[in-house]
């Protein structure tokens, strides 16, 4: 989960995302979400109506007119590293994201 973006939707703009550990992720597409996102997972019911949907739906919508899709998020790849060996990821360690435009 990304924090403290500099605004709203900002992974649509991603390319690239690296953790402080090294390891590397290619975004790959944005993230479409459906109706399973209002389905109460205990009870396999939908819930308030699909409120969530609607509402996630409103706001992208706005955001992204071009798109017909709901989307919230992006897919990430990993990157094999280049000296072939791993990384260690900790928590809190931060990332760098990049853009068309460079590292933000």
């Amino acid at each position: 989960v990304a924090s403290k973006c500099a605004e709203a939707f900002a992974e649509d703009h991603w390319s690239r995302v690296t953790l402080a550990g090294g390891l590397a992720f290619d975004v790959t597409g944005p993230c479409e979400r459906c109706a399973a996102i209002d389905v109460d997972p205990d009870t396999a019911t939908k819930r308030d109506g699909g409120v969530v949907l609607r509402t996630l739906a409103k706001a992208r919508l706005k955001a992204r007119v071009e798109r017909a899709k709901v989307t919230f998020g992006v897919f990430l790849a990993a990157r094999k590293n280049e000296d072939g060996g791993g990384a260690t990821v900790e928590d809190g360690g931060g990332a760098t994201v990049e853009d068309g435009g460079g590292a933000t």
